[in-house]
């Protein structure tokens, strides 16, 4: 569904597009728990991997820090994106 503005603009009030702080600090923790749960399970599968004496991935640590580093730097733009929107529609 969509809706004029005052402005002569459509702005689109489907849920799949109408982000709020809410629903994007709850999307941001849902993905974190993935991100734990996958972590979880790579590092369970590198213990036995190690205990049969191979290994499918090297620089394991500094791959899960770059992701880390990655999360951290989507979540701070996102933060940013939505005070600029709060910004633009609070005149």
């Amino acid at each position: 569904m969509t809706r004029w503005t005052g402005r002569g603009s459509r702005r689109s009030t489907s849920k799949d597009r109408n982000f709020t702080r809410a629903t994007l600090t709850q999307f941001i923790k849902a993905a974190d728990a993935k991100l734990d749960d996958y972590l979880q399970r790579l590092e369970k599968s590198d213990a036995s991997e190690r205990t049969t004496g191979g290994s499918r991935v090297k620089n394991l640590a500094e791959k899960i820090t770059a992701i880390r580093e990655r999360r951290e730097h989507m979540h701070m733009a996102a933060v940013v994106e939505m005070t600029v929107i709060d910004i633009e529609f609070a005149d």
